[in-house]
């Protein structure tokens, strides 16, 4: 490949200066990244050149079939699942390539797109796993390769068509820009973003509109002079390329053989050669030689130390130069975080600032209208993928590659699917999957009921899967409320949350749960046993949901809309002719649930270190913003070839198994080997260049291994500060007015009732289990398998005490015995969940253990059953406990004992209630008991403050 030629500039704020500008400013910049080419039409404006685009973009529309259809991507991925079950290798091999098909089917394209046939590939020389892989990819080539080739010729008129096209696209994204600036701007009463500063805004705006005319003028004339015919395209720049995948390279070649001369343009500081070594590896194939501007050979950076700005980038080259010079280090902040939740965290509150002011400044714009353009602080990573996961999850709005799982009607589709078991022919239940399923409006009814039903249910079907033995428990449910509510003996299995549920309510989870089942087995009808026609499938659950859109009164406007939208991701169906497993169309589906504009990675919160030369350039005009360089670790900064590289391929697999020599993948893998000092390189650019302040970060903690910065880094002598969390003070609690008394004044609350000797016990026991337990829900119940099987302990030893305890009995095992059994074949069948014997013959022991007790400290006979041992037990029935004892042996409980109502002294309860007035109306922090105690407290889960003591020691 010859005839390249290679332009550097020192100044990327004065690239239209440069000695070589005049050759290149009307050709079309194709960019490593969105964020480059934004960021230079950002700065330049209408100086730059008149196309400047994402050089992705370009090959989107270049090879749309094989990029962006998502029927294709289905059958390959069904291909390779069939070529797996053919594959004569063991059970375990099958399962592990089953489990990575993802990074098969990128392996497969990969080798593809490079244009490397199977038959050069030789798998002697490969470990079994690659070995295997080979044959699989023989076997796909030679019965299936149609599917898995590239579109044929591609000619200048396909290039030239995407390139316009990319400066069609940018023209109405910048005329939605201007729609919205000038709707705020006609607001005068509008608070916020412009409030005081109207005359900056209209140069803004007005500067935005003159960029728009600009470039309709310039897309008007490439479609006169190159789509028309009348002109050709003779020369591409591509602007900071420095990582080179298969189809960069293939359009390279393409553009060659078109006679397209291409040029290479990227930064280059000539006081840092060994900073840009990195970019003479890359472009060694070329034997280009490197033309230097010479209108500023240099990057001086008289604004370079501004107030706040501190000259790491200087130090950096200067110590890869081997020269090390002392620099200031007070301003410069380094952040240590201790895991990427932590990180998370903290860009999620950057974020929110920013969405509060864009509320105010522009009310009219959603939510994911606010993004890292309006942040004050804009983040890059090193490795993003980790964080942006968890961002993802608390702000789904913002990444357009989401899943419908974001929305009720993809929850329940998404489940449903999960959940069918081809072999049961019916559903099989995780708890999970059965309530996502219940958020829908669309063949659920009254789904807000659901979700809390199954919460306060979950328990009690927690050992059933099978749809029908899940119908079976309903059946006992039914049947147990209905006992729970007739005999007044059982009141006190209320407490247990699947027992606080109505008749109606049980109803309306066995209608809920047929409906699903027999969507389920309608959808799959044709699905059992076999393979499954995905065309047919799909044609099928599009005609379901629209029948049930179209009877279903409880849908609003958005939500038809958004189902309306769902039905245009399978407007592609036809070409859908594929039949595969059920597990397979499991898995498809999540493709045809993808939005299809997904957000590129410009747009996430935290960027990718390929991001940083584009916003770079933005920071000259960004006054007030700050730059965020975080993933710092040595892990992260220190990639290798086959960390870029898909499973199971790796640099050995073509060392030893591909026989030939071919150019194009020798440059992808040199770019790959050179990705850790393009890293490097980014992180020099950013820190150099960035003409605003900015802060360093790294992640201690990550994949369960305690990570150290980068090497560098610790080298030049720069100190870690952890990051601290923002303590949050507990949030004063509304008290709802119902129980609460009124303080007098207009508009007080009606007053409610006095605290009764409950309220007391429970403010004494903490005063946050108060507010939470009493005041918030009005009583708590038990969820969880602990508390109750604690709590069943105690309803058990109550029953067993009332028939054991009249008249003081002499002890008697075997009587004890018979009535253990007894007690236990009455309460046994409201807990069927506990179906191993060992779970009940545990709990009789204990109980048995605590009757024995009593009756040896009540001198060998069964203590009493009176009132104040009605009490004692009032009190483990709300605490579990109503003893535990210190080292002294005092009762630390006795607190709950001095208000028993036999006390006949009532300062304790005057005290109590003094505190608990005191909660309610005064401000202040509620004060937590932290002890023993909170182990069975029924708000631990919400409290959380004993799981914080512990963590903190």
């Amino acid at each position: 490949m010859q005839g390249h030629k290679i332009f550097t500039y020192a100044d990327p704020y004065k690239i239209t200066e440069a000695s070589f500008w005049e050759e290149i400013k009307d050709c079309p910049h194709l960019c490593s990244s969105r964020a480059l080419a934004e960021g230079l039409l950002g700065l330049y404006g209408k100086e730059f050149a008149p196309c400047v685009c994402n050089v992705e973009d370009v090959l989107e529309a270049i090879y749309p079939e094989w990029l962006t259809r998502t029927e294709l991507q289905i059958k390959q991925r069904v291909l390779i699942s069939n070529g797996i079950d053919a594959l004569e290798t063991a059970e375990e091999r099958k399962r592990a390539f089953k489990f990575n098909k993802n990074d098969l089917l990128k392996a497969v394209r990969f080798l593809r797109e490079m244009g490397i046939d199977a038959d050069r590939l030789d798998p002697s020389g490969l470990v079994p796993d690659q070995a295997c892989f080979v044959e699989l990819y023989g076997a796909l080539m030679k019965q299936h390769g149609e599917d898995f080739s590239l579109p044929g010729q591609v000619e200048l008129a396909d290039f030239t068509r995407a390139v316009v096209g990319c400066m069609v696209k940018k023209t109405d994204q910048l005329k939605d820009h201007i729609e919205l600036l000038t709707g705020s701007m006609e607001k005068p009463d509008t608070p916020g973003a412009w409030q005081g500063d109207a005359r900056a805004h209209k140069r803004y705006l007005q500067g935005q509109i003159e960029l728009l005319q600009w470039l309709e003028t310039q897309a008007g004339r490439w479609c006169s002079r190159f789509l028309e015919g009348a002109e050709r395209i003779e020369k591409v720049v591509f602007h900071g390329i420095h990582l080179f995948s298969p189809l960069r390279v293939r359009l390279i070649q393409e553009l060659e053989e078109w006679g397209v001369e291409v040029v290479f343009l990227h930064n280059y500081t000539p006081d840092f050669p060994n900073v840009y070594k990195t970019w003479d590896r890359v472009y060694g194939w070329t034997d280009a030689a490197v033309q230097r501007d010479m209108q500023s050979p240099v990057y001086r950076g008289e604004d370079r130390l501004l107030q706040g700005r501190i000259p790491l980038g200087e130090a950096m080259g200067n110590f890869l130069e081997g020269e090390f010079q002392p620099f200031d280090l007070s301003r410069l902040e380094c952040r240590e975080f201790d895991n990427n939740t932590s990180l998370a965290n903290y860009a999620g509150d950057v974020y929110e600032h920013a969405k509060k002011f864009r509320e105010d400044g522009f009310p009219e714009v959603p939510a994911e209208g606010v993004g890292r353009s309006q942040m004050d602080e804009r983040f890059y990573s090193a490795d993003y993928r980790p964080v942006n996961e968890i961002i993802k999850m608390y702000y789904p709005e913002l990444y357009g590659d989401r899943h419908f799982l974001a929305f009720p009607i993809g929850q329940l589709i998404m489940s449903l699917y999960h959940m069918w078991d081809d072999h049961i022919a019916g559903l099989k239940i995780k708890p999970h999957w059965l309530k996502a399923c219940f958020n829908s409006n669309l063949f659920i009814r009254e789904p807000g009921k659901m979700h809390d039903i199954i919460r306060r249910t979950q328990l009690f079907f927690q050992d059933v899967s099978d749809v029908q033995e899940y119908f079976q428990r309903i059946d006992l449910l039914a049947q147990n409320v209905e006992q729970i509510h007739q005999k007044k003996d059982l009141e006190d299995l209320k407490v247990f949350s699947f027992y606080r549920i109505t008749r109606d309510e049980v109803e309306l989870l066995r209608e809920n749960l047929s409906r699903l089942n027999d969507l389920a087995c309608e959808l799959f009808a044709d699905a059992r046993g076999g393979r499954v026609d995905f065309k047919k499938h799909f044609e099928k659950l599009l005609h379901m949901i629209g029948e049930e859109t179209e009877h279903n009164q409880e849908l609003d406007a958005e939500e038809k809309a958004l189902l309306c939208s769902l039905m245009e991701r399978f407007e592609n169906l036809n070409m859908l002719s594929i039949s595969g497993s059920v597990e397979d169309l499991k898995e498809s589906i999540h493709y045809y649930l993808k939005q299809k504009e997904t957000v590129e990675e410009a747009r996430y919160l935290v960027s990718n270190f390929e991001q940083i030369e584009g916003n770079v350039l933005l920071s000259k005009n960004q006054a007030g913003k700050k730059y965020h360089f975080t993933g710092l670790s040595e892990k992260n900064m220190q990639v290798d070839v086959n960390d870029r590289l898909p499973w199971p391929l790796t640099e050995e697999f073509f060392t030893a198994g591909f026989d030939g020599n071919n150019l194009a993948l020798n440059i992808v893998l040199n770019s790959m080997k050179e990705y850790k000092n393009f890293l490097r390189y980014a992180l020099f650019f950013g820190v150099y260049y960035v003409r605003q302040p900015f802060r360093l970060s790294f992640v201690k903690h990550e994949d369960d291994e305690e990570q150290q910065p980068w090497f560098l880094l610790d080298l030049l002598g720069l100190e870690w500060e952890k990051h601290r969390e923002p303590q949050i003070s507990p949030a004063e609690i509304s008290m709802p007015a119902w129980r609460r008394g009124s303080k007098g004044g207009e508009g007080a609350p009606a007053p409610g009732r006095e605290p009764d000797k409950l309220d007391c016990q429970a403010y004494v026991f903490c005063p946050a289990r108060f507010a939470l337990d009493r005041v918030l829900s009005g009583g708590a119940v038990y969820h969880n398998e602990y508390l109750c099987s604690q709590y069943y302990m105690v309803v058990f030893y109550d029953k067993l005490w009332k028939k054991l305890g009249g008249g003081g009995k002499d002890f008697d095992l075997d009587l004890l015995a018979q009535t253990l059994a007894g007690v236990e074949a009455e309460l046994r069948p409201f807990f069927p969940f506990w179906r191993s014997q060992v779970d009940f013959a545990d709990k009789r022991a204990k109980v048995k253990n605590w009757i024995i007790r009593d009756a040896r400290d009540n001198e060998g006979k069964f203590p009493k059953y009176n009132k104040g041992s009605r009490t004692y037990l009032e009190i483990k029935k709300h605490f579990i406990y109503a003893k535990i004892t210190d080292k002294e042996g005092k009762n630390l409980l006795d607190g709950l004992h001095r208000l028993r109502p036999d006390n006949p002294n009532t300062r304790y309860r005057k005290a109590a209630a003094r505190g608990i007035e005191e909660l309610l109306y005064s401000p202040g922090e509620i004060r937590y008991n932290i002890g023993p105690w909170c182990e069975v407290c029924k708000v631990r889960e919400v409290c959380l403050e004993s799981y914080k003591k512990r963590d903190l020691g």
